[in-house]
């Protein structure tokens, strides 16, 4: 029997696997989801396998064990997908729409270049491309990630898919020669 820290669980089996702690963590404490949780054996530990046993992992009888929340989590798969739309929506506004952005007179007076259609249909296959394979290729190794990340790394994605747009669609942008294109 493994005793845990807080008297959370009084009692833990050393056959049960990491996981059915934290499914029983989580019966007690409904708040704290499975991928919210990881067990430690020291404050500053890494997580234990979930699929081990804590009689494989050593754990004796009166074995300290440590619960790390690691706050609200969100799915992989939703991480790539909102890193991903966003640059392909924010592209697609400066270059349909330019007289949103930029001076309306300005984005009248001058067309859009054949730069800026192969630009366009650059930008869009390569996120269209990654879009598809977050939804059918990828395999994630872990099924969630901290929701903070989430907004880092959507404002990195959607931050420079503005700065880019910006200057590629801008109406005074001017285009390389045919033969460079």
């Amino acid at each position: 029997m493994v005793t845990a820290g807080d008297d959370l669980l009084p009692q833990v089996a050393a056959k049960n696997t990491v996981r059915e702690l934290k499914e029983r963590i989580h019966s007690e404490k409904p708040h704290l989801y499975l991928d919210r949780q990881e067990i430690r054996l020291a404050k500053r530990g890494k997580g234990l396998d979930e699929k081990k046993t804590l009689e494989e992992l050593g754990i004796l009888s009166g074995t300290k064990l440590f619960l790390k929340d690691l706050g609200p989590q969100v799915g992989y798969r939703t991480v790539f997908l909102a890193e991903y739309a966003g640059p392909l929506f924010i592209y697609l506004i400066f270059y349909m729409r330019p007289s949103l952005i930029y001076n309306a007179e300005l984005a009248a007076k001058f067309p859009v270049t054949t730069t800026m259609n192969i630009a366009a249909g650059c930008w869009c296959g390569h996120y269209l491309k990654r879009l598809w394979e977050s939804v059918f290729v990828h395999r994630f190794s872990h099924a969630t990630m901290p929701i903070k990340n989430l907004f880092r790394n959507c404002s990195y994605y959607w931050g420079f898919a503005a700065y880019v747009a910006y200057y590629v669609n801008h109406p005074l942008f001017t285009s390389p020669a045919m033969s460079q294109v």
